[in-house]
């Protein structure tokens, strides 16, 4: 059972191989929107667990294009 001060939080933790697609934006707007209408916050954790595939300013990509979405974590 919860309890009244239970805090919303959402997550997301993309692999960051690359720009953002459409699916991995659809996942952050649905856990942001769903964090912020309980008055919680988002947490963004970058999974580089396939380093070998990432390029080197892959991180640097999806932070850029989630500031441009306008959710903010």
């Amino acid at each position: 059972m919860f309890s009244k001060s239970t805090i919303a939080i959402g997550r997301f933790a993309p692999t960051p191989s690359g720009r953002m697609h459409i699916g991995n934006m659809v996942a952050m707007l649905a856990a942001w929107l769903s964090a912020k209408s309980q008055g919680g916050s988002m947490i963004l954790r970058l999974e580089d667990l396939d380093i070998a595939r990432m390029p080197k300013d892959a991180s640097a990509r999806v932070i850029d294009d989630l500031r441009w979405s306008g959710v903010d974590w």
